[in-house]
């Protein structure tokens, strides 16, 4: 079994290691040896084609992740290759949420991309219908190219779904991390995983009640997966970001997770992602400043008027500003 999980190394591209589990390698066996039988020469091609464009688009969505990353100066240390998708081994500082949106959404752009460079060929050599591509007459390549479009629309749309750790879920997770702060962020994304992965499990169980059982069972594992991964490394960022929080060095970065080389940070020029997340976090600490003034200017004044003329005198919209200022001051104690 430990062989079974273990990789090996297949090359590289642009310096990144790219390794494939040997359990791959048996699903894909076990994919040929259950939907061979019968097949004629087109649909064994069929079937192979497909067999092996799925880690081909999977490396290559990584590969948008990764390419981003490494201009935002982090360091990819492997994309890994597995029957479930592929991962980018990432390690450095992710300079903020902005630029974790971008590093995200570069993979299912690289999708979409290749369904776009699909479609046109689908539809000019025949193969209209993706879904019923193994089964439907004509043209060989329109089948390649319409199951070629079904893969990477698939790819790009289904790692969209809002639930960490998949590439929606990070996404949100950032913009849920620059709305609400890391600690309250982490949590919500948290909550939200859950019930996405509960719907998931919900779906694959309910498809093998009705007849679809190698599909439910997939949906099942799938949500398994996200569930173990999610949780692991929600939890890890939330201690990670409490951790770095403890330092005061000037490039301390409060989104920073994973490990951190800081001296390469602080001698690293800032990228523009670094600056238009600079000048966002100053736009807002001046809108609280000015938001802080004018509360405590409306305060004074009410607190004025009491010692002039008694509390009784104070409106339903003065008692209102009092109790925000109270509630406000004991939450900052």
């Amino acid at each position: 079994m430990s062989r079974l999980l273990a990789s090996h190394r297949a090359g590289s591209v642009f310096g990144i290691e790219v390794r494939i589990m040997y359990i791959l390698y048996v699903f894909m066996g076990v994919v040929f040896l259950t939907r061979a039988g019968g097949a004629d020469a087109r649909g064994l091609t069929l079937l192979l084609t497909s067999i092996a464009m799925f880690p081909l688009f999977v490396f290559l969505h990584e590969m948008g992740h990764s390419l981003v990353a490494l201009k935002e100066g982090l360091r990819v240390e492997a994309i890994l290759l597995h029957p479930l998708g592929g991962l980018a081994k990432l390690r450095g500082m992710v300079p903020g949420p902005l630029a974790d949106i971008m590093i995200t959404l570069a993979g299912p752009c690289v999708n979409f991309l290749l369904a776009g460079l699909f479609f046109l060929p689908m539809l000019l050599l025949g193969g209209v219908d993706p879904i019923h591509a193994f089964r439907q007459p004509g043209s060989l390549l329109g089948s390649i190219a319409a199951l070629g479009f079904m893969y990477n629309m698939g790819l790009g749309l289904f790692n969209l779904l809002p639930i960490f750790p998949m590439d929606g879920g990070r996404v949100a997770t950032a913009v849920a991390v620059m709305t609400l702060g890391i600690e309250r962020g982490v949590k919500a994304m948290g909550k939200i995983a859950l019930v996405g992965v509960g719907l998931l499990a919900a779906v694959g169980i309910w498809l093998m009640a009705t007849g679809s059982f190698h599909h439910g069972a997939a949906l099942v594992l799938i949500a398994s997966f996200l569930y173990t991964t999610g949780q692991q490394e929600l939890q890890a960022r939330m201690y990670a970001s409490n951790y770095a929080a403890l330092d005061k060095a000037p490039w301390r970065d409060d989104y920073s997770y994973g490990s951190v080389d800081w001296e390469a940070r602080a001698a690293r020029k800032p990228g523009w992602l670094e600056k238009i997340k600079f000048n966002w976090r100053a736009k807002r600490e001046m809108k609280e400043q000015a938001a802080n003034k004018a509360m405590q200017e409306k305060v004074d004044a009410i607190l004025l008027k009491v010692h002039e003329q008694g509390i009784a005198s104070l409106s339903g919209e003065e008692r209102r500003i009092l109790n925000l200022a109270s509630s406000k001051a004991r939450e900052n104690r």
